[in-house]
């Protein structure tokens, strides 16, 4: 028995990291999130919420890209805010962008609309639930102007997850009262 219960512990570290604490970007703080398709900018998604609040201007910066892994299950991505809605774009995949690639194969693409504010995108979209996975973002304008948003991803914990770190807890209480 002595033996099984480093092991708990073990799984339960590892699991722990998909329990890290959500993003909160905000570009007129942290920087502006990367202009080139090339090279993303990575963020760490936590399980909770996880906002990001960006600005476009389509004269000098008419796209952002951004990157995370989603740990776990990802059920919502909820456009908060967006000012002046004209020709704004949102694309998500679940593989680095290739502007070669047919346009089919992005989970989503197209003109964000006034309608989609406080909306689910993912239910407006008629999608599930995504799986945990890495996902690659571009959200641009094509009219020149200047866009505000923001976006709030949930990540939400597996059960699993959750009761592993509480038997690894568990475990380390028995032990010390051993």
């Amino acid at each position: 028995m002595k033996r099984a219960m480093p092991a708990v512990v073990v799984v339960c570290c590892l699991r722990v990291t998909a329990l890290a604490a959500p993003f909160y970007y905000d570009e007129s703080i942290d920087g502006p999130l990367s202009g080139n398709v090339s090279t993303p900018t990575i963020l760490l998604a936590g399980a909770g919420e996880n906002v990001l609040i960006g600005h476009i201007d389509g004269d000098t910066n008419p796209t952002d890209y951004f990157t995370f892994t989603a740990g776990e299950t990802m059920p919502s991505v909820v456009l908060d805010y967006l000012s002046e809605p004209a020709d704004f774009h949102f694309a998500l995949a679940n593989q680095p962008f290739d502007w070669h690639t047919p346009w089919e194969e992005f989970l989503y693409t197209g003109d964000t609309d006034q309608w989609l504010i406080g909306h689910n995108l993912l239910d407006a979209l008629g999608l599930p639930a995504l799986p945990a996975s890495p996902y690659f973002f571009a959200i641009g304008v094509g009219d020149g102007a200047a866009h505000d948003y923001r976006l709030t991803f949930t990540v939400a914990p597996e059960a699993n997850a959750v009761v592993l770190l509480v038997l690894g807890w568990l475990s380390t209480r028995r032990r010390r009262r051993s």
